[in-house]
C-alpha cells in the first residue's frame, strides 16, 4: 500500500457525522505513516494529506459541514459536487426497483412523500 499511495482510493462517507476537531494537534503533524495514533488524528493526517499525499479521497457530507470539510481542506484543492437529492419520479424509479412489487413501491413512495 505505501509503496503505491497514488493508487489509494479512500472513502469517508459522513463526514458530518465525525467528531473531532479541525484545529491539527501537534500529533497529527508527524509525516510518519507508520505511526500509530488515535483514528481521528490518522484521519486528520490523511484528509490534511500529511501523510500519503498521492492518494485520492472522496469525502461525503451534508451542506451543514461543508464550511468545515473546507477549512480542514484548505491546503489543497478540492472539487465539489453537490447532490440535492432525488426528484419526485427518481423517488418512484428506486422504491420500484428497490421493491419490484408496485404496490409495495408505491406505499414505501407514499410513506416518505
Amino acid at each position: 500500500v505505501l509503496s503505491r499511495p497514488e493508487e489509494i482510493l479512500f472513502i469517508i462517507d459522513g463526514f458530518d457525522e465525525l467528531r473531532f476537531p479541525v484545529v491539527m494537534s501537534e500529533f497529527a503533524r508527524s509525516h510518519d505513516p507508520h505511526e500509530q495514533n488515535c483514528p481521528e488524528v490518522t484521519l486528520s493526517r490523511l484528509m490534511r494529506k500529511v501523510i500519503l499525499p498521492e492518494c485520492y479521497l472522496l469525502i461525503t457530507t451534508r451542506s451543514t459541514a461543508l464550511d468545515k470539510l473546507t477549512q480542514l481542506l484548505k491546503q489543497q484543492q478540492p472539487r465539489y459536487i453537490e447532490i440535492l437529492g432525488f426528484s419526485e419520479k427518481g423517488m418512484k424509479e428506486y422504491f420500484q426497483k428497490f421493491f419490484k412489487d408496485e404496490q409495495k413501491a408505491m406505499c414505501a413512495f407514499n410513506y416518505v412523500e
